[in-house]
Parts: C-alpha cells; structure tokens; sequence
C-alpha cells in the first residue's frame, strides 16, 4: 500500500517520507516518554524562578501544534523540545526565544510551523505588551533560515500573513 502526496511517500512498513527523508515509526516519540521528559525537565527546573516556570508554561503551550504534513505533533516529531526555549527578563519585560527544528533541511511548511508556534503564544501569553517573541528555525537545520528567521519576526510580514484568512485557517487547523 503505497501512496505518493504532498511530497510524501507512505509505504506498508508505515515510515512517511516527506522531502527524500524518511521518518521511522522508531524515531517518533511515544506519548509516555515525551510525559517522562517534561517530569524529568521539571524536576531539573525545582528552584523556581520565573524563566523556568514560563518556559514549561510555553512548551505546554506549543508542544501539541499539529504538523501539517503527518498525523503527529511538533513535539513528538522532535521539531520542538523543551530546552530550546530561551528566556530573559529585562527591566520587567520577557524576551522569548522559540528555536525549532524542522524535519527536512527544505521542509516547505517551515514558515506555517513558525507562524503556528507565534499564533499559539500569542493567543496564550495574557499581556503580549510584557513580552517579545522570536522564532527561530536552529542553525543548519533548514536551507532558508536567514530568510524564514526574518519572515517569521517581522511585524508587517506576520501583520500580513495574519491578514490571509486562508493561511489562518490552516494555522488554526495546526493549533488547535
């Protein structure tokens, strides 16, 4: 049973392939383990401090985004993890880094996943004013990053991508 698609190949041993890379059934994470790791990143983060507490609040936020390609989160594709969100408090004010990792070095859907991540924390943050957001794809993991970085943090770029109600449709598939 094979079928071709949206740049991907489904095969009767179940690996999806999505842009001459193959995702194997043993490299997605399973639900239980994915639960251990923010337990085990909990526990590491036990000296409270108000950094720590908002990034497993964020990563709780953005982890379940949907991958617009597969049947699976973000999370549990490895295109985000925990760790690779960044925060500093300056003068009362938050400057949040999201970095993520897309599963192709051309993955197509990597400004959607980016918009996606933006969408969700800033529908979850309650005072967007205290905080500063950026999204970044991690260094070497994607063709374009220099451009999807600054696509992705430019305030009249995403004004505008906000603006599509086509492409806020489909971000608003991925979220919820």
């Amino acid at each position: 049973a094979e079928y071709m698609g949206n740049n991907r190949t489904r095969t009767s041993s179940m690996s999806l392939k999505v842009s001459q890379q193959t995702i194997k059934p043993s490299k997605i994470k399973k639900l239980e383990e994915l639960d251990q790791i923010r337990v085990d990143y909990r526990k590491k983060a036990e000296t409270y401090s108000r950094e720590a507490d908002l990034a497993i609040e964020i990563f709780d936020a953005i982890r379940s985004i949907k991958d617009p390609e597969h049947p699976y989160t973000l999370e549990q594709l490895e295109v985000l993890h925990q760790d690779l969100i960044d925060i500093k408090e300056i003068s009362g004010k938050y400057f949040i880094t999201v970095e993520f990792v897309p599963i192709a070095p051309n993955y197509k859907f990597a400004s959607q996943l980016g918009l996606a991540i933006r969408m969700k924390l800033e529908k979850r943050l309650l005072n967007p004013s205290d905080y500063k957001i950026d999204i970044i794809i991690r260094e070497g993991k994607h063709k374009f990053k220099k451009q999807l970085d600054r696509q992705l943090n430019d305030k009249e770029r995403v004004c505008a991508a906000k603006e599509n109600e086509t492409l806020m449709a489909e971000i608003d598939a991925l979220i919820l």
